[in-house]
């Protein structure tokens, strides 16, 4: 007799003929046996499984497919000129960050006349609708400016730039981190 099983004297007992049956003889509903509820978990959690991971798929948008494929892959080889003319300038950045206040420093092998304004574009790795652009503007050696918001932890990529997009020097950082970050064409 199944473990579940409840003999016919207990107080659950639907069946009025069964109070004259003896224990040996007693037939449980389906319901009532052990084994047949642990089966039936397996299909019923993949089941469950599948509408908690359809509704996460259907509540957030990963924002890594992008529609318009040929026209990022045009801007990508514009990007891989921007950094031949960075390195062909001899173009480094040392920034700190601290507070969500940035300093940059400009460097380069050849006399540049710097612009007034640089760009720099905070992108996450995984998450688009969390990138930012921020506008650097010149106050003496450095280049300052100040982030909105504060950034989540986690891995970014740096892109800084003229205002007229002719170079590009890039950085990976790991945040929060307040060390020195280097760009690099």
């Amino acid at each position: 007799m199944p473990l579940s099983c409840m003999p016919a004297s207990a107080p659950f007992s639907s069946c009025p003929e069964r109070e004259h049956m003896s224990v040996q003889s007693v037939q449980c509903p389906w319901y009532r046996h052990a084994w047949v509820w642990f089966i039936i978990s397996f299909p019923l959690a993949a089941v469950l499984g599948g509408f908690a991971t359809w509704y996460l798929a259907w509540q957030s948008d990963d924002g890594l497919v992008v529609t318009d494929y040929y026209k990022r892959g045009l801007e990508i080889n514009q990007s891989l000129a921007t950094r031949d003319t960075a390195r062909m300038l001899g173009l480094q950045a040392e920034m700190l960050w601290k507070d969500g206040r940035l300093s940059l420093q400009m460097q380069s092998s050849r006399e540049l006349s710097w612009p007034d304004e640089l760009t720099l574009d905070v992108m996450n790795a995984t998450r688009a609708s969390a990138d930012q652009h921020v506008r650097m503007f010149r106050n003496g050696g450095l280049y300052l400016a100040e982030l909105g918001e504060t950034l989540p932890a986690g891995r970014w990529n740096l892109l800084l730039s003229d205002f007229g997009q002719t170079w590009q020097l890039h950085a990976r950082v790991v945040l929060p981190s307040e060390a020195e970050i280097r760009f690099e064409p």
